[in-house]
């Protein structure tokens, strides 16, 4: 079991999971990850389809470079602790599964 934030790429040269990118998947669902999703997670020159961060103790907003990652089709943040609105993820055009939980309250988009 994962325990702790998700681990990014810091000054002191630590590698992160920013850098991993032409990863297809981050699958890191039903851990204990803990803390916010950081904005820096994310660049458009990532090649992710799938990030599965549902059943985590993730916290704060979605960071808006999320949209950024275009490739992107399988989004779960679901069972967080995620507060905020969600930012605009228009830019997702191949997206087909959409799980977030707000206030108590799903939102499932499932796109054919």
């Amino acid at each position: 079991m994962l325990t702790g934030p998700l681990p990014i790429s810091d000054s002191m040269g630590t590698p992160g999971l920013d850098l991993l990118l032409k990863a297809r998947h981050f699958h890191f669902n039903k851990n204990k990850l803990s803390g916010p999703i950081p904005a820096k997670l994310f660049s458009s020159n990532m090649s992710l389809i799938h990030i599965l961060f549902n059943g985590n103790q993730l916290s704060g907003s979605i960071p808006p470079t999320l949209g950024l990652v275009k490739t992107l089709e399988v989004l779960r943040l679901d069972r967080n602790a995620l507060t905020g609105s969600v930012p605009d993820l228009s830019n997702l055009t191949n997206i087909i599964e959409l799980w977030v939980l707000f206030h108590n309250i799903y939102i499932v988009v499932v796109f054919f």
